[in-house]
């Protein structure tokens, strides 16, 4: 089962920065410190015995349900949201240790709250949603602040997985960078097991976390734009003549949900709009120009001006409808006919038999070592049928018989051997001496007396 590679939104959430808390000058003497100090051990002492009065499984679950708190908030409510500005504007200049209690001021501006009219109720609950959505999406614009996020962040994410690995088996890592100059923060990875760093630092050719975090960082302050990697301006017109075709093979896989199509520039009116039914609409460089984008020309404006059609959707496949595909087939016909579409040309061989090249036979028996042997009567020449136009195969040489002797059939003359007559000695003829043949003698070879 292939990998679930997932990416997080390119879009920002917009809100408001979230301004931080102003810190108040306090200047305190030693007796209100310790009246301070003595506030604190009641309320300590109270939450203690509420605890031992069969209360504690409402802590416990305050603990191990604050996950679930943080994914899922409850629906604010006019009641809620007009306590939660009542509390913010009593505690605005409370000293700390100072502040009022939420059920005092419940009883005592109870009355108020029953004079708000229904559109002032509704104007506290967009108030609240407003406050909540800055506090999880608003800029943060001091350096403290965000580093105080970043690792709080950090650990209710290291949090949540644990919890995750404990319930349901999981292992896995994250790895977390700046991405601006403003406050300064080392780039933090995290493994669920050093079993896993390890498996992947051996197996994975250059993996080093150390690294990886360190060129995901200069990526991400760079804006997380290539661009600003490419140098030369050919290197970027190419970058973007790639990434736009990956976009439209892309969108073409969306669009027939055949991960396995292919796009095809040249005959786009054959394979593409008349076969899948659709067709491409918002192609900025013009109708006469739809090429592959590695025939556009190296014009930098050009190619981002399509390159951001494809990026936000107006530059797009469409789905035709059976009319349009009709009209569109009979405008190719005519195209064809009249010679303006090149088509492939037919094969010739069309509709006859294409017989197979007949394999080469040759005689006689195998040998030893698996080759052919010939026999006497028979040569040893090919018996394969050759064309005419081909040359034909020479016939092989026979082999020549030499006798045990290392005479030659032909006569002694021929290996080197002088006959009796050159050597001064008479044949048997001569010397009124019957052949051998005609004596009865065996055939095995000739004798001289």
């Amino acid at each position: 089962m292939p990998s679930n590679v997932s990416h997080g939104s390119t879009v920002a959430v917009a809100a408001r920065p979230q301004l931080p808390q102003k810190r108040k000058k306090v200047n305190r003497d030693a007796a209100t410190v310790r009246e301070m100090a003595a506030r604190n051990k009641i309320k300590n002492e109270e939450i203690d015995a509420a605890i031992a009065n069969n209360k504690a499984q409402h802590y416990m679950n305050q603990m191990f349900s604050s996950a679930d708190k943080w994914m899922h908030s409850c629906k604010p409510t006019a009641w809620n949201t007009w306590l939660s500005a009542l509390a913010t504007q009593a505690n605005e200049d409370a000293d700390p240790g100072d502040v009022s209690r939420l059920l005092d001021l419940q009883s005592e501006y109870r009355d108020s709250y029953n004079k708000l009219t229904q559109q002032q109720k509704d104007q506290f609950i967009e108030d609240l949603k407003d406050m909540r959505k800055l506090r999880k999406c608003g800029v943060r614009l001091s350096a403290r602040s965000r580093i105080l996020d970043f690792n709080a962040m950090i650990n209710l994410m290291i949090c949540l997985i644990e919890g995750l690995k404990a319930r349901v088996s999981v292992e896995g890592f994250f790895c977390f960078v700046r991405s601006n100059t403003e406050y300064n923060v080392s780039p933090h990875l995290w493994f669920s097991s050093s079993q896993l760093s390890k498996y992947l630092r051996l197996n994975i050719k250059g993996f080093d976390p150390e690294k990886m975090g360190l060129l995901a960082e200069a990526f991400a302050m760079a804006g997380c734009d290539w661009m600003t990697f490419l140098r030369t301006s050919k290197d970027q017109a190419n970058f973007l003549k790639t990434d736009i075709r990956d976009m439209i093979h892309t969108a073409l896989v969306n669009i027939t949900g055949n991960p396995k199509v292919t796009m095809n520039y040249k005959n786009f009116e054959r394979e593409i709009v008349l076969k899948y039914a659709i067709n491409i609409e918002g192609w900025t460089p013009g109708k006469d120009r739809f090429v592959n984008p590695s025939e556009l020309s190296d014009s930098l404006p050009l190619l981002r001006t399509l390159h951001e059609a494809l990026e936000a959707k107006t530059c797009k496949f469409v789905r035709l409808s059976a009319e349009q595909v009709a009209a569109r087939r009979k405008a190719y016909d005519t195209r064809v006919n009249t010679g303006e579409v090149v088509t492939r040309k037919p094969r010739k061989d069309i509709g006859g038999s294409h017989k197979k090249p007949a394999k080469c036979k040759t005689g006689g028996k195998k040998g030893k070592h698996g080759g052919n042997e010939a026999s006497d009567e028979e040569d040893d020449s090919s018996n394969c049928e050759e064309d005419e136009d081909k040359e034909t195969v020479p016939r092989s040489r026979k082999r020549r018989r030499v006798s045990r002797t290392g005479v030659s059939d032909q006569g002694p003359s021929q290996v080197g051997v002088s006959t009796p007559s050159q050597a001064g000695v008479s044949t048997p003829s001569q010397a009124g001496v019957s052949a051998p043949s005609q004596a009865g003698a065996s055939e095995q070879g000739p004798h001289w007396q």
